[in-house]
This record gives structure tokens, C-alpha cells and sequence, in this order.
């Protein structure tokens, strides 16, 4: 059987020591023995006993009932009431804090021990059935969260379906008439006459690329998407940074022109045999938007400025710096509002995919611009599957 552990409470040393002696005579671990109401509570939750003795006459401000309502509030503890006053208004009293046991002075020792067994008993027995109440509530609140998950698994289901009946429209009935418009551009420009009018070839260059733009920015949100899914594949791969920028870079020049804009490589020989670890056709993408975002933001003889550089930190940084600030600069110093570009969130959600950075920066006098960072490798970093 379990050694049952007793703290007495009681201000009158003779019966307090007589209280210990007959309590360790019976087999009990005696904890501690205290005279005032108010060290109970302390005592309690740093001896863990099973049962106090609890005296109801006690020295000082507090007396055991106020001591035992504290108990019953902040520690659950089995008590059992001293008392040589057995009125019926002490006991009704008493009775308010429910107490597991009540043994009138002078006191018999067998009552006492039996008081004692029976509090122990009802104190482990109120304890199980805390728990199993507890249990039951985690059991009923685990319940609820299934259903609620149940519930917003069903939402997301129902969701992702709508988002991708949307994303088939937005591609089909979109991107369909798009690129016939920049069809009939190409076709244009195959007819001599038409390509006499500087007019018509200005508009023409200006509706492809408006065309081609767009076809990317539908192209961008799309995959938004999917990467907001989980289902858009990123595949890491050792690259050569500097070749697939010029060659972004190559593509883009004429759609700068046509927008009055010009774009600027600057580079060297070293930076063409870094290797960067990344998806080349996601990180093309990435380019792609920084450098069109970069001419939109402009206007008319827009500069761009394409930097490729080493850092100290093993680190490959792509900048595009633009030359003046466009018309709208102030609006777009809120990075919350790039983050929520389709093109920007996309890219972000790529770069940090490929263990990369991106933000904005303004340098004084020369606009504002991103700075894409990503980690370089070395040749023995490298291992080809």
C-alpha cells in the first residue's frame, strides 16, 4: 500500500506533537507540522501531502476553515477538521469548504486513523475523476478540432477546385486571344507596304510587346498559383549565373527600345564561370519580371542597369538598377504593395525556394532597383548525378 503522506495544522504545540507522534505510530509519513493558517498553502504545494490535519481554532488572522477554502481552491487537498467545538453552527460552517473528514478533541485515535484512510481514499478518488472529466474534455475538444479540420480540408478541396477552373479559364480564354493578337502583329510586319508607315510599325512593335507581356504576366500568375498549391516543381541544379542573365538580358533589349529604354550589361569574365545553385528555367523567369518590371516602372529613354558582382560571402548579386525614379516611386516604397504583384510574389516565393534572396533598394540619384542574391558554389560542391 501507498505510504500516505500528512501535514498538521494545529497552533497548540502539546496536541500538535501528539498529533506527529500518533501519526508516525500508524505508519504515516508526517511532511510537516505548522501552528499559523496562512504558511498552509505554501506548505501544501512544496510537500505535496495527501491529507491535512487541519486544526479550526488557529493563532493568527486566518483559522482552518479560510485556510481550507484556499486549499480547495488552489491545491485540491484532502482535509480533515480538529475541532473541539462540535456546534452545529461551527460544523455547517466547516461544512462549506467540504471537508474529507472531521474528528472532534479529544481526539481518538482510531477515529483518527480511520478519518485519515477515508480522506485519502475520497482525495484519490475526487483526483481520478478530475482527470477522467479532464480526459473527457480533451477528448470532446480533440473531436471538435477533427470536424474543423474535416471542415476546412472540405473548404481548401472546394477552393482549389474553383482556383483551378479559374486558372484553365484565365489561360484559355486569355492567353488564346493574346497570342493571336501578337500573330496578326508578326504577320503585319511581313507586309511590305504596310511596313512604309512608321506609325503602323510603331504601334505594331508596341502591341506585340504589350501582347508578349502580358502572355508573361498571366504565365507569372499562374504559377502563383500552383507555387500557393504546392504543386509548382523547383529543381535546384548547379548553373552559370552569368550566361543565363546575358541571355535574358539579349532577349529583352528590344523590348526596352520599344519602349524607349535601354539595358545595360555590366559584367566580367570571372563572373561567367560562377556556379550558383538554382532552377535555370525559374531563375530565367525571375530575370524575365525584374528587368520588364524595371522598364515599366520607367517611361519613356528609360535606363536599365543589369550588375552582375561577387560579394565576400559567397554569394552571387544580380541588381537592376534603374536611372531616375518612375512617376509613381512614393507608391511604391510599400513593399507590402510589390508583394502582392503577382510577378514580385512569384519571384520571391522561387528565390526563397532556391535558398536565395530579393528586395528593393534606392540608391540616391539613381532610382530604384532589386537586388537578387543567391549562394555560389564550388567545383567540389558540384557532384553530377
Amino acid at each position: 500500500m501507498a505510504e500516505i503522506r500528512v501535514l498538521i495544522v494545529e497552533d497548540e504545540a502539546i496536541t500538535r506533537l501528539y498529533l506527529v507522534d500518533t501519526a508516525k505510530r500508524f505508519g504515516y509519513r508526517v511532511t510537516g507540522d505548522l501552528s499559523r493558517g496562512e504558511d498552509v498553502l505554501d506548505a501544501v504545494r512544496t510537500q505535496q501531502p495527501d491529507v491535512v490535519l487541519m486544526d479550526i481554532k488557529l493563532a493568527g488572522p486566518m483559522d482552518g476553515i479560510a485556510a481550507a477554502n484556499l486549499l480547495r481552491r488552489e491545491a485540491e487537498t484532502a482535509v480533515v477538521f480538529l475541532t473541539a467545538h462540535g456546534d452545529l453552527e461551527t460544523v455547517r460552517r466547516a461544512a462549506e469548504s467540504e471537508p474529507f473528514g472531521y474528528v472532534l478533541k479529544p481526539i481518538d485515535e482510531r477515529e483518527l486513523t480511520v478519518n485519515i484512510e477515508l480522506a485519502y481514499c475520497r482525495g484519490k478518488v475526487a483526483t481520478y475523476r478530475r482527470r477522467y472529466h479532464e480526459m473527457i474534455d480533451q477528448f470532446r475538444d480533440s473531436e471538435r478540432m477533427q470536424r474543423e479540420l474535416v471542415k476546412k480540408a472540405e473548404e481548401e478541396r472546394f477552393a482549389n477546385r474553383i482556383l483551378t477552373e479559374f486558372l484553365n479559364i484565365l489561360s484559355h480564354d486569355l492567353r488564346t486571344p493574346i497570342n493571336q493578337i501578337v500573330g496578326i502583329c508578326d504577320l503585319i510586319k511581313t507586309d511590305p507596304e504596310v511596313m512604309r508607315n512608321p506609325a503602323v510599325v510603331e504601334w505594331s512593335d508596341k502591341l506585340s510587346v504589350a501582347g508578349w507581356r502580358l502572355s508573361h504576366y498571366i504565365t507569372d500568375l499562374l504559377d502563383l498559383a500552383e507555387s500557393r498549391l504546392g504543386r509548382l516543381k523547383v529543381v535546384p541544379q548547379p548553373v552559370r549565373l552569368g550566361p543565363i542573365v546575358a541571355d535574358v538580358v539579349a532577349v529583352l533589349r528590344p523590348v526596352a527600345e520599344v519602349y524607349g529604354g535601354k539595358i545595360e550589361l555590366s559584367t566580367d569574365d570571372a563572373i561567367s564561370k560562377t556556379m550558383v545553385r538554382a532552377d535555370p528555367n525559374r531563375l530565367r523567369q525571375i530575370i524575365v519580371s525584374l528587368i520588364s518590371r524595371t522598364v515599366l516602372e520607367g517611361g519613356q529613354d528609360r535606363y536599365i542597369k543589369v550588375i552582375v558582382d561577387h560579394s565576400e560571402t559567397a554569394q552571387a548579386i544580380v541588381r537592376f538598377e534603374g536611372v531616375s525614379d518612375p512617376p509613381w516611386s512614393d507608391f511604391l516604397k510599400n513593399q507590402s504593395i510589390y508583394s502582392a504583384l503577382p510577378e514580385f510574389a512569384l519571384s520571391l516565393d522561387l528565390i526563397e525556394r532556391m535558398d536565395g534572396t530579393l528586395d528593393r533598394f534606392e540608391t540616391p540619384g539613381f532610382g530604384w532597383g532589386y537586388r537578387l542574391v543567391l549562394p555560389t558554389i564550388t567545383r567540389a560542391d558540384h557532384h553530377p548525378e
